[in-house]
């Protein structure tokens, strides 16, 4: 049994760094699919943008409009497209957390600039989304994603 004890210690150490290492390439994926996803938006490239949420995506603004249809949203996000012809939207920071091998939720708090609708310019806002991203077929998908004005949260940056 002592000569069996330092060969168990010695692969619980290995299983335990491989399993750090699995998430980490796990957030990494997801950092790269929230990136993306911002810049399909911010490009104006409709397709890429929806092409990241999953079948049964649940979507909400911060004005409160919600939408779990696919089609709606595409729609919807192609009307809003219009209003960031000029915009920029800076990513400050993003929190990830891997909630199973499967689930993960991410923050990503960002500022956007220069959102103009007819003859309107918007203030700067900064913006918190949430999301939930589950793995489907080996490849992350948005579930839900909930955008909110930091502002409104009581965060003034």
């Amino acid at each position: 049994m002592k000569s069996t004890l330092p060969l168990i210690i010695v692969i619980l150490t290995i299983l335990t760094i491989l399993a750090q290492n699995t998430a980490a390439d796990e957030k990494e994926t997801i950092r790269a699919l929230m990136e993306n996803h911002y810049n399909a938006l911010m490009d104006g490239d409709i397709d890429r943008y929806i092409a990241h949420f999953s079948d049964d995506a649940d979507w909400e603004n911060a004005l409160g409009r919600k939408i779990t249809d696919l089609n709606e949203l595409r729609d919807f996000v192609s009307r809003v497209i219009v209003s960031l012809h000029d915009a920029t939207y800076t990513i400050e920071k993003m929190d990830i957390k891997l909630v199973s091998p499967d689930v993960a939720v991410a923050d990503v708090y960002g500022l956007l600039e220069n959102q103009i609708v007819g003859d309107r310019t918007f203030p700067s806002r900064y913006l918190l989304n949430s999301y939930v991203v589950r793995k489907e077929n080996e490849q992350w998908k948005i579930v839900v994603e909930r955008i909110r004005d930091r502002l409104e949260l009581g965060d003034n940056n």
